[in-house]
């Protein structure tokens, strides 16, 4: 039992330092620690999204019928296939835990030793070069050449000073894995939230038309969610560096745009994504897809201008981590408005939507939108985005004036 436990815990200590050696070797010089980060977010956010793709309220109901439940619980025990290194593991500690010694152990004994020689001689061969470079890495080497501008920062710089300060803050956030790894949990997250509106099962047409134009709220809290993280904090990022911005030619109304741009992107695809995706994967007739178009959109332009202007408003400069600027009193203001203006964009359109469910034989297509109630709601959608998306990025760029 010993041994076969040996075995089983060997082999995957034996993966785990050849990996460690590959990365050592492989990764460029002095980015060991970003690398390993976009790993470990990659693996992590692939491990949500598969055990959330396996359903997991299937096993509950199975877990009602105990022939269909013992079924599941044997199909877990043990893999089908004797080709993989999981199946000899399980065969060799059930067989060993019996008293008797099984023949997968030997090509689990075969794996291991593969595994740990391999590492140690790679190490053998390449840490110590691994390790000398980066010590020389350590010291930076300063090189006095002037560079020209490549073709996206030329881009960037095209609208003035406010686009090189959002191609500043790219730099800075690819720079930065605490910064764009949250990318990555973003992606994720997206992931979880399709794959449970997909499982969720509705058999009432009506209903699950309702339903689809509800959880438009539960999308603008994730977005809302991830702009406490990006455009709430994107003014005090700049920390102490910010009297030193202030001293360029470079007025906060420029300064609070640049942050803006720079964040939207982001929570605009993000939105349309989850409203699209959703829209297609519920089955929603044409007029409730674009209904979930245009409420992502408004959305993610509102949300992101209010987390840029709140921040701007009252930014943390002195602050050592971006992730406590959003656990603030602003964020959790930020937060709470955010969710009002999900609620207050079906609220608009509450008419339209209902009558396109409810009825549509007598509205067909996209004729509800056609109707007075439909046009008022559209209107009334436009007027909020834009006058939403002006009143706070202005508040936030006369607030930050304030602060000299």
């Amino acid at each position: 039992m010993a041994l076969a436990a040996f075995l089983t815990f060997a082999a995957p200590v034996g993966l785990g330092a050849l990996l460690a050696v590959l990365l050592m070797r492989v990764a460029p010089v002095g980015r060991v620690r970003e690398v390993s980060t976009a790993l470990g977010v990659l693996i992590s956010a692939g491990l949500v999204y598969a055990i959330r793709a396996l359903r997991p309220e299937l096993i509950v109901q199975q877990a009602q019928d105990p022939e269909r439940f013992e079924a599941l619980l044997r199909s877990f025990a043990g893999p089908t296939s004797l080709l993989l290194p999981p199946a000899w593991a399980a065969q060799g500690i059930w067989q060993a835990a019996h008293g008797t010694l099984t023949w997968t152990l030997l090509p689990l004994l075969a794996l291991t030793a593969v595994l740990l020689l391999g590492a140690t001689m790679l190490a053998t061969r390449a840490y110590q070069e691994g390790w000398a470079r980066a010590l020389d890495s350590s010291r930076p080497r300063l090189d006095p050449t002037p560079r020209r501008a490549g073709r996206l920062e030329k881009l960037f710089n095209r609208p003035g000073a406010g686009g090189s300060l959002a191609f500043k803050d790219l730099r800075v956030t690819l720079r930065d894995p605490t910064q764009w790894s949250q990318l990555l949990v973003v992606v994720a997250l997206a992931g979880v939230y399709l794959v449970s509106v997909q499982a969720v099962p509705i058999p009432v047409p009506q209903f699950r038309g309702i339903l689809g134009y509800v959880q438009l709220a539960f999308q603008g809290f994730i977005i809302a969610g991830v702009a406490v993280r990006l455009a709430f904090p994107a003014v005090s990022t700049e920390a102490r560096a910010y009297w030193l911005l202030r001293t360029a030619p470079v007025s906060p109304r420029q300064i609070v745009l640049s942050k803006f741009l720079g964040v939207l992107p982001v929570t605009l695809v993000l939105g349309l994504v989850m409203g699209l995706v959703s829209a297609r994967s519920m089955g929603l007739g044409p007029t409730l897809l674009l209904l979930s178009a245009l409420v992502s959109v408004s959305n993610a332009l509102v949300i992101t201008a209010l987390g840029v202007g709140l921040g701007a408003a009252a930014p943390r400069f002195e602050a050592d981590n971006p992730a406590e600027i959003g656990v603030s009193p602003g964020g959790l203001a930020f937060m709470s408005l955010s969710l009002a203006y999900s609620v207050l964009c079906l609220l608009l359109l509450a008419r339209p939507a209902a009558t396109s469910v409810l009825r549509p034989d007598l509205y067909p297509g996209y004729t509800a939108l056609g109707s007075p109630e439909g046009v008022l709601g559209l209107l009334a959608l436009l007027l909020v985005t834009v006058a939403g998306t002006w009143i706070s990025l202005r508040w936030g760029w006369k607030r930050l004036d304030a602060l000299e």
